[in-house]
């Protein structure tokens, strides 16, 4: 027994080991692979294309509108190299739009938007007023697509003219918050989820303690949704000439005005006024070619994608003229997580060294935070707060830009800086704090399992989640919780000239827009990343300024795939394959359990907006 136990062991050792043995192979040779790939790309080549004159431009954005792009995925992009970006970031959109506008070498701009996911309001509106400024160099602006989702029918309603397709649809569903509640679920695996809060409306653990959502949470989150939903259709509304009750018909009678039009989704959107023609992708590419001529190889429109673009003109548009000083730009997108994070969270020790190295160089004088996120650990969010009142103390103004949802620990992190900026259709607030501690032993217990032993207190072992909490951890962690909110409200207080009983009046965990946020006195401004900068310019007392993106740096090898990656994505016409019912459920299963599965506080306190996320 004992020789044959061994033997087990001695095999699967082995066998782990080639495991990893040959997966740092693969990986080493798919790094060498990128490599001569880049080798090719920079010397093979003849450079960077030129922008050809009378081009269109395409504004092909992919995946979901993002304030930072994560770093590329190694074995997925590699494996291939020709798959479209899960993510796009706004500046880069902004940055071709803008330019273009006045490159007197592009003619027109195309939006193409099918293979745009989403992003929040606050992202689309931006996108949307840059298409309208590059409306005013007078260069026409086309929309096409084969339907339009109701984040892609935003930007489209910007356009001079909009086609779609004749078996397409403009599906506009209005703006909802949903989430998945497991109370049922953890009492059938018999899991003990205990919570410690302070703040009648705070809802993120509300999905541990119930089935559904209270009525407190459906009362803010319904203030939320209904605002912006008036903001999204009077914006388009306006765009297309068209009443807002039309919009709201559109969205609440859609079961009887498409039975009207015996089901055909395209025609009703034609007849409503949403689209301008409804026009095949053969009959959109012959007129296009008509406007701007054709392509080298002859079978499309004379175009260019904006990535291809960008990297045309970044010597352009790059180039710092002199100016009195310089304002620091660090984005903060996602989960609020302790240690070092990838771009796509927020991790306390990479974004206190990017604000700790914006106060240390003498060239800068002074910092912007844009901000992105529904919050998270406490004292992560602490931690950065800290590190920008120290650039403060040393003289240099900060300055929170706040993008679609900047909520909890995002405010927390905002709370004391010298001018908080927000846009009208930011979500915000949620000032409240939480602590959550699962413990399995009903689990374990059904299974035949248990814990038992000797301390010489009730506090010996801490949190085990083998054991029940015993009362007086209960009592800790209460306390400690009730602390953390006196904390929050305070710093509040102090951060935006409150007093206790004022932050305290609307904080308890409710959520808030950017524009009754300013009412309230927890924002100073309403207005854009760019307004947000200037503000920051005037109060370091600049009358001209260049603008510095400070950014968490790339690895050696994810620099070069970068590299790779926007030298071979230069296609606008590219289509990648169309996401399943399934794929999303999945998606959407795995995102809940894995905001749980990341949630790293030493104190197990959150600062969290469960509601802020809007479907």
């Amino acid at each position: 027994m004992t020789n044959s136990g061994g033997g087990v062991r001695r095999f699967f050792g082995t066998l782990m080991r080639f495991l990893d043995t040959l997966r740092a192979v693969v990986v080493n040779v798919l790094f060498l692979f990128v490599l001569v790939l880049l080798l090719i790309v920079l010397f093979g080549g003849e450079g960077e294309a030129p922008v050809p004159d009378g081009v269109a431009l395409v504004l092909s954005p992919t995946g979901v509108l993002v304030e930072d792009i994560a770093a590329p995925d190694l074995m997925q992009r590699v494996l291939d190299p020709t798959s479209l970006p899960a993510e796009t970031r706004v500046k880069d959109l902004l940055d071709a739009v803008g330019h273009a506008a006045n490159d007197d070498r592009v003619a027109m701009l195309v939006l193409d938007l099918d293979e745009m996911r989403g992003g929040d309001l606050a992202k689309l509106t931006v996108i949307g007023e840059a298409l309208d400024a590059f409306r005013e160099s007078g260069k026409p602006v086309v929309a096409l697509g084969d339907h339009f989702s109701q984040s892609q029918y935003y930007l489209a309603a910007h356009a001079d003219e909009l086609y779609m397709h004749p078996m397409g649809q403009v599906m506009l569903s209005g703006f909802g918050t949903y989430g998945l509640y497991m109370r049922d679920a953890l009492d059938k695996l018999k899991i003990n989820v205990h919570i410690f809060r302070v703040g009648t409306h705070k809802a993120a653990v509300e999905p541990f303690l119930r089935n559904d959502m209270s009525a407190e949470a459906k009362d803010d989150a319904r203030k939320i949704v209904e605002g912006l939903w008036n903001r999204y259709r009077d914006g388009i509304a306006r765009r297309r000439g068209l009443e807002p009750d039309a919009i709201d018909r559109y969205v609440q009678d859609y079961p009887e005005l498409l039975a009207d039009h015996k089901g055909d989704m395209a025609r009703l959107a034609l007849e409503q006024g949403l689209v301008d023609e409804l026009i095949t992708r053969h009959e959109i590419l012959s007129r296009l070619r008509d406007r701007v001529g054709e392509d080298q190889r002859g079978d499309g429109y004379l175009r260019m994608g904006f990535r291809a673009y960008l990297n045309a003109t970044r010597e352009a548009r790059e180039r710092q003229g002199d100016a009195e000083g310089t304002v620091a730009v660090i984005v903060g997108q996602g989960m609020i997580l302790m240690g070092d994070q990838p771009r796509q969270n927020i991790g306390a020790d990479t974004l206190t060294s990017l604000v700790r190295k914006a106060r240390k160089d003498d060239d800068i004088d002074a910092i912007v935070l844009r901000l992105d996120t529904p919050g998270g650990s406490a004292f992560a969010s602490e931690i950065i707060r800290q590190e920008l009142e120290l650039a403060q103390v040393a003289g240099k103004p900060v300055v929170i830009s706040m993008g679609g949802v900047a909520a909890s620990g995002g405010y927390w992190i905002a709370s004391t800086a010298d001018e908080i900026w927000a846009e009208p259709t930011t979500i915000t607030g949620s000032i409240g704090i939480f602590g959550i501690v699962p413990t399995v032993e009903d689990t374990l217990s059904e299974l035949g399992l248990h814990t038992d032993g000797v301390a010489v207190s009730n506090l010996s072992s801490g949190i085990d989640i083998t054991r029940p909490l015993s009362d007086e951890m209960d009592s800790v962690l209460q306390q400690s919780v009730e602390n953390g909110y006196q904390r929050f409200i305070n710093l509040v207080s102090r951060g935006r000239n409150l007093s206790v009983e004022e932050v305290d009046a609307i904080g308890q965990g409710r959520i808030w827009s950017g524009e009754k946020a300013y009412e309230l006195g927890l924002v100073d401004a309403l207005g854009s990343l760019t307004e947000a900068v200037a503000a920051a310019a005037a109060t370091a007392e600049l009358e001209t300024w260049n603008v510095r993106y400070l950014r968490k740096p790339l690895s050696t090898r994810d620099r070069i795939l970068e590299i790779v990656l926007d030298s071979v994505q230069s296609s606008p016409a590219q289509k990648s394959t169309p996401v399943t019912l399934f794929d999303r459920a999945v998606a959407e299963i795995y995102s809940e359990l894995d905001v749980l599965r990341r949630l790293n506080d030493p104190s197990n306190l959150y600062l969290l907006c469960e509601v802020c996320r809007l479907r």
